[in-house]
């Protein structure tokens, strides 16, 4: 292990959220497509070939091919076993001896770049099971072992990990811990276990390994096949080298560039990507081809730094940009409306791309192929400065305060541009130059040159500790739940929740309900209804009380129909209210500040430029209202459509502007305008509102830009794994689009949704989006979620935050 990597891992439980794992991890080794990168072992002994435990910690970089995680020789007893990652994104594991005796292939799609999967194969005599972040996962294929013999743990019979054969399909990214135990058939609960909803590993060094286990950790840098379990079966290592071993880790997760999140211009021209997506090649045409960090750095976070090395110089460009959730705009198309800041460093040739009215950029000259680029993004004072060769070029220069990702581009053929990133975790650019040795402010990144004063490498235990997450003084579920259960016809109680909910949306999934909805302030039994026009009704037999940990249902059939399969919503705001005269007119407030929540009820006055305190002390982004005595809309208004744009949640319609009705609303109130809105304050009675202000790492609403893709739609970075997620075209007429990971668990397959506009049943005929574990990626052309040059907005609830999430 070279010292300065030692350094990087010398104080990695001493940062913030270190504290968070009790077991850490402190290497990966990378894989590279198209390189012979394996280890290889072959047993001198028999062991047990028909029951034995494989384990990986992995990380992905290439998807959508064949890349293999483990594969036997077939020259003994013409038995072969392997997993791999298949072209669609599905894990298989198989054993042919040498017809396919055992198949296993999962539903579940991989296409996570972002975090960590920690994979487990349990296989016995009869029974292979496939677990994933401690979760086993449905099967497409299902084809269970007869008994028979497979290639594992045979005499002379060659094991490797990646691939011996790299015609078959390299792994390109990381692998963390991996295990073989022969002959016990074990759970995910040897390796890991859940923490406060978060798969975390344990230390495996007790386990009893067999005959040929080994445990490899990849610790040791001149021998990185060296086993840990205590039987000194060492791996061979091929094509790998010191610098392979990678500081990146499940417990501190470095980024790389992201390959779901690319910048085409023109259209359709990707740059392949390699060493684990930390090198990026230009696009095979005359084009620009850009991408975009993994991790986002969000305003008052301190001082983050990169290092970017020019392999091939051809209008090589770095700088940072606007993530799409702030810019609200992901058409690579059309430069003029781009929307990002980015400032750039061009080797030669100035480009007008990047020159617009939103874009600030430098051209230096003295850039040249083995050059590095250094970044400096200051996100306290909003500054970012540029470094040639660890030399600052040019002035540092002030930026908007935003959440900004690390950007690196590149042109097209003759010749394509070529650019190796460095987010800290590997200063010698894949073994193109010595090892810097110089580290971030807490010891955790590796650079060339001199890392400014106190900025930081971009990993995820130099984030800050959110304030809702897994080791935070509340949960995300302890603030927002997603909920499941089947109705019986009788009383029921949903006792799952984990607080005392102050609003609860409920939907019958398997019928034409109305979508049920509740809050504390107008108390249990009481409801409105999502999809129609009609004012709040009551009802005894509806949600009859709010519970210390969920609700009380009756017997009617749209909250309880015996049989019939119901999806919740919870919301944690602050239990009755208590009365708030911000605003000229007085309201009642029931305010989650940390959680940016707040119940508001009033009665309107219907006068011009009155205003409703809504408690939350910060600016909120979404406002939902309507009237509750009589028949009206909902309102749907406020920074993420604009100053006086509105749209109403129970109708298709596109957002609309009245001049004059809806002015911003501040960090008190929400302001009513100089003319009165329905919807808000044109009658005498009573009104409901809920208000919503983004938090780091547990809500984003945003907007994005459709680009009609069936399989590659816009990535949003919403900086966690989501739970629960809206979209409305805000330009076009189509429904209100809801999901969530109660209903939808994985990735893949069919997506189950719900239209809040609409009491139909629940829809799952297309693969929709991929919730991730740094937001959220489109994977279709439909209308409701991508339409071409479609603009929409989104509101998204966090699972967990991304400093801790497990890739999905």
């Amino acid at each position: 292990m070279s010292s300065s990597k030692k350094l990087i891992q010398a104080s990695a439980g001493n940062v913030a959220g270190g504290s968070f794992y009790d077991y850490e991890i402190e290497n990966s080794l990378r894989f590279n497509t198209g390189n012979a990168d394996y280890l290889t072992f072959t047993p001198s002994t028999n062991g047990n070939n028909t029951t034995f435990t494989l384990r990986f910690m992995v990380k992905l970089g290439n998807l959508n091919k064949q890349r293999w995680l483990f594969l036997t020789n077939i020259s003994v007893g013409n038995a072969y076993t392997g997993v791999r990652f298949n072209a669609n994104n599905t894990l298989e594991y198989f054993s042919a001896t040498p017809g396919v005796d055992a198949q296993m292939i999962t539903s579940s799609v991989f296409r996570d770049v972002s975090s960590w999967y920690d994979i487990v194969i349990s296989v016995s005599s009869t029974n292979v099971d496939i677990y994933v972040n401690g979760v086993e996962q449905p099967y497409g294929t299902v084809n269970q072992p007869s008994g028979a013999d497979t290639g594992v743990n045979l005499a002379g019979n060659l094991m490797s990990t990646s691939t011996s054969t790299p015609s078959a399909g390299t792994l390109d990214g990381y692998v963390a811990e991996m295990v073989l135990v022969d002959g016990q058939a074990l759970t995910p609960t040897s390796f890991g276990e859940f923490k406060n909803g978060i798969w975390v590993p344990k230390d495996c060094s007790g386990l009893s390994f067999g005959t040929n286990g080994a445990y490899l950790k990849f610790g040791n840098s001149g021998a990185l096949g060296a086993d840990s379990s205590g039987n000194s079966n060492n791996w061979t290592v091929n094509g790998l080298t010191s610098s392979d071993q990678m500081p990146d880790t499940p417990t501190n997760n470095f980024s790389t560039l992201n390959p779901l999140l690319q910048f085409p211009y023109p259209a359709g021209y990707y740059g392949a990507m390699y060493n684990g997506n930390l090198e990026k090649e230009g696009a095979a045409s005359n084009a620009y081809t850009g991408s975009y960090s993994t991790i986002a750095m969000p305003p008052n976070t301190g001082k983050w730094y990169s290092e970017h090395y020019v392999q091939v110089l051809n209008r090589n460009a770095f700088g940072i940009s606007y993530s799409p959730t702030d810019a609200g705009s992901m058409n690579p198309n059309d430069s003029a409306t781009y929307g990002y800041y980015l400032f750039c460093y061009y080797g030669w040739g100035y480009s007008n791309l990047y020159a617009t009215a939103s874009t600030i950029a430098q051209q230096v000259t003295n850039l040249s192929a083995g050059g590095i680029v250094g970044i400096l993004y200051d996100s306290d004072n909003s500054e970012v400065t540029f470094f040639v060769n660890g030399t600052q070029a040019g002035s540092t220069m002030s930026v908007p305060s935003a959440t900004y990702l690390f950007f690196a581009d590149g042109y097209g053929v003759s010749p394509k541009a070529y650019n190796v990133s460095n987010f800290g975790q590997d200063s010698t650019f894949g073994g193109r130059i010595t090892a810097g040795g110089n580290t971030d402010a807490n010891g955790l990144g590796d650079f060339k040159y001199t890392v400014p004063t106190d900025a930081l490498a971009l990993c995820t235990a130099n984030l800050p500790e959110p304030t809702i997450g897994p080791n935070s003084a509340t949960l995300s579920d302890e603030n927002f739940y997603v909920g499941l259960y089947t109705g019986t016809g009788a009383e029921l109680a949903i006792t799952q929740v984990p607080f005392s909910p102050d609003k609860v949306d409920i939907k019958d999934r398997d019928i034409g309900h109305s979508w049920m909805v509740f809050d504390r302030l107008r108390g249990a039994t009481n409801f409105l209804y999502y999809d129609t026009l009609g004012g709040q009704q009551t009802n005894a037999q509806s949600l009859k009380s709010f519970d210390a940990n969920g609700f009380t249902l009756g017997t009617v059939s749209p909250v309880n129909a015996s049989g019939d399969d119901y999806v919740f919503y919870c919301y944690k705001a602050n239990g009755s209210g208590v009365t708030n005269t911000d605003g000229s007119i007085t309201s009642t407030v029931s305010a989650n500040t940390d959680a940016g929540f707040s119940i508001v009820t009033y009665t309107s006055n219907n006068t011009p430029n009155s205003s409703i305190g809504h408690g939350l002390g910060v600016t909120p982004k979404v406002i939902i209202t309507r009237r509750v005595g009589v028949g009206s809309q909902w309102g749907f208004f406020g920074p993420i459509l604009g100053v006086d744009k509105y749209m109403y949640l129970d109708v298709t319609d596109a957002a609309t502007t009245a001049i004059g009705y809806m002015p911003a609303p501040s960090s008190t109130v929400v302001n009513t305008g100089a003319n009165t809105w329905s919807a808000l304050n044109d009658q005498i009675d009573t009104y409901v509102q809920y208000c919503f202000a983004e938090v780091e790492g547990f809500s984003s609403f945003g907007s994005y830009t459709g680009n009609g893709s069936a399989t590659d739609g816009p990535f949003v970075y919403t900086g966690f794994r989501p739970a629960f997620l809206v979209i409305k075209q805000s330009n076009g007429n189509n429904s209100w689009n809801t999901s969530d990971g109660a209903r939808t668990p994985y990735n893949g397959g069919n997506d189950s949704w719900l239209n809040l506009n609409l009491p139909n049943a629940e829809s799952s005929s297309q693969d929709l989006y991929d919730y991730l574990s740094n937001g959220f990626k489109l994977r279709s052309s439909a209308g409701g979620v991508n339409g071409s040059s479609g603009k929409y907005i989104y509101m998204a609830f966090a699972e967990n935050p991304f400093k801790y999430s497990n890739a999905r």
